[in-house]
């Protein structure tokens, strides 16, 4: 569809250009993972580009670290474009299934909380476990 922006998006300390040319935030154009997290209660689906190779390099990936999760699964997309449908396609096939994600499953707030879920309610073990499941 039509890109669609707000001007603040493109001005002032926080821009962020197109989703093509975006130098911060996702670019749809660049080297992508999907990647799969998970702690002891909770699941994660998201997604982000890759400056390496080296996938322990990425600074998505090991702040989530920092913040508790573990890396369990991950794809890499040559276009971020690719990496972007299929985590939207993976939330949108949870909200079918109905297993409550965000602040409808989780009482606290936190980083990515909208593409987090319970593990009580679903605990894919790779990412090729959900696609097979849901597509």
């Amino acid at each position: 569809g039509p890109f669609e922006q707000r001007v603040a998006a493109r001005t002032g300390e926080r821009k962020s250009g197109c989703r093509e040319c975006a130098e911060s935030g996702f670019n749809i154009g660049q080297k992508s993972i999907v990647y799969l997290l998970e702690q002891p209660d909770k699941m994660k689906i998201g997604i982000t580009n890759l400056k390496t190779e080296f996938i322990q390099d990425n600074l998505r990936i090991k702040t989530h670290q920092r913040n508790g999760w573990t890396l369990i699964d991950h794809i890499i997309f040559e276009k971020g474009q690719d990496a972007y449908d299929l985590e939207q396609s993976i939330l949108a096939h949870l909200d079918a299934s109905n297993i409550l994600r965000g602040s409808e499953a989780f009482r606290e707030s936190f980083n990515g909380i909208t593409e987090c879920w319970r593990s009580v309610d679903y605990a894919p073990r790779t990412i090729a476990e959900i696609t097979a499941a849901f597509f």
